[in-house]
């Protein structure tokens, strides 16, 4: 597109506080909603976005064109991206790539400071998850069978639910809100966090042993459907 061509869009989008750089890339002093647009891509490149940036519900297969930097939210939910190569470098707040294509989490910012939601995906394994997640971690119904690659702290949940997990290797240690390993195919505890400040929900696995449940749970211990001999 020339500069003509992407003003033209981006009126189209109804987005007005922008500045078309000599490389032709755009910033944007708003929040940018592109979402059930019906989008196959995103036709110009972003490169600053202040505020949050919504390309949910299309029919993406990549982020191409998505913005460098978002000083807020980035949601590209309910599509089918493939990989999230061309995430954002930094994101201020939540990302949420639920429901799309993902194998893997290559691609993503070490560091989010709220919540990173990747559930609903074809998540075969955690590479490339962030560092560090300063709220939510949830990766619940995917295909995953173990959880190396996981994040090494979050301050608030791990979801890990509806998945395959036959063991919790490479979890955290510590988790600072709740973790619900429920609905796997889970035979022990053992590799999975030694701390969880508030809730911890094994539900439906087919737990034998208890022996390597966490030394410290701050609040309920919730173990239903299992088929325990030893605790």
């Amino acid at each position: 597109m020339n500069r003509k061509e992407i003003e033209n869009w981006l009126k189209s989008m109804d987005i007005e506080n922008y500045n078309i750089n000599d490389d032709l890339s755009v910033d944007v002093d708003e929040d940018v909603y592109l979402d059930h647009m019906g989008l196959d891509s995103i036709p110009i490149k972003f490169r600053s976005i202040n505020g949050s940036f919504d390309c949910n519900t299309n029919h993406l297969i990549t982020l191409d064109g998505s913005p460098d930097y978002v000083s807020e939210r980035f949601n590209c939910s309910y599509n089918s991206i493939i990989s999230l190569d061309k995430l954002p470098k930094y994101i201020g707040r939540t990302v949420n790539c639920s429901y799309n294509r993902l194998t893997n989490l290559i691609g993503s910012p070490k560091h989010i400071n709220s919540d990173f939601k990747c559930d609903h995906n074809q998540l075969e394994s955690l590479k490339g998850s962030p560092e560090t997640i300063n709220r939510n971690f949830n990766c619940s119904h995917n295909k995953l069978t173990t959880l190396e690659g996981s994040p090494k702290k979050i301050n608030g949940n791990f979801n890990c639910s509806h998945n395959k997990l036959t063991t919790l290797e490479g979890s955290p240690k510590i988790i600072n809100g709740s973790f619900n390993c429920s609905y796997n195919r889970l035979i022990s505890l053992k590799g999975g966090p030694e701390t969880i400040n508030e809730n911890y929900n094994c539900n439906y696995n087919q737990l034998i042993s208890l022996e390597d449940k966490p030394e410290y749970i701050g609040k309920k211990f919730i173990c239903e459907g299992e088929l325990i001999t030893k605790i």
